[in-house]
C-alpha cells in the first residue's frame, strides 16, 4: 500500500498548511525537503498569503531564499494591496529587499492606499532599502492616492 502525504493539511480547516508553518516559523531545512517533496511553493493560506509572503514580512532570508530558488512568485499580493516587497520594506530587511527586486518583484506595485515599496521604504527611514529600489529603477515621482511622493 502506497503512502500519500497531503502538504494542504490543515489547509481545508483553515489552518495553515505545512509550508506556512515552516515558512513563519524560519525553518528553512523544513521548507526546502516540503518543496523538493512537491508542495506547491505559492500555496495561498486561508487569508490569501504565500510562504514568501510570510518569510518577507518576518525577515526570514534563509527562508525567502530557498522559496525564490523554487520560483516563488515575489508578486502575490495581500487584500490591502501588499506584496512580499512592501512588507520587506516595511520591516527594513535589506537583504530580502535585494533578493526580491533580482527575482522581478514589481518595484512599482501600489497597495490600497497607493503606496509603492518605495513609499514605504522611505516613510520606515529604510535608507538603504530605498537606495537598493531607486538604483535599480523604482519610480521617484510616483504619487500615492494623497499625491504624496516618496
Amino acid at each position: 500500500m502506497g503512502a500519500f502525504l497531503d502538504f494542504h493539511l490543515g489547509e481545508k480547516e483553515g489552518w495553515k498548511a505545512p509550508i506556512h508553518v515552516a515558512a513563519i516559523n524560519n525553518k528553512a531545512a523544513a521548507l526546502g525537503t516540503l518543496l523538493l517533496l512537491g508542495a506547491w511553493v505559492d500555496l495561498p493560506d486561508p487569508l490569501g498569503l504565500t510562504p514568501l509572503f510570510h518569510a518577507s514580512t518576518s525577515g526570514y532570508t534563509e527562508c525567502v531564499t530557498k522559496l525564490l530558488s523554487y520560483r516563488a512568485s515575489p508578486d502575490v499580493y495581500d487584500e490591502s494591496g501588499k506584496g512580499p516587497l512592501h512588507q520587506a520594506c516595511m520591516n527594513n530587511a535589506y537583504e530580502i529587499v535585494q533578493l526580491l527586486i533580482d527575482h522581478g518583484a514589481n518595484m512599482n506595485a501600489v497597495n490600497v492606499a497607493g503606496n509603492t515599496p518605495l513609499h514605504i521604504a522611505a516613510t520606515r527611514n529604510a535608507v538603504k532599502s530605498a537606495n537598493a529600489l531607486l538604483m535599480r529603477g523604482a519610480d521617484r515621482d510616483l504619487p500615492n492616492r494623497t499625491g504624496q511622493t516618496p
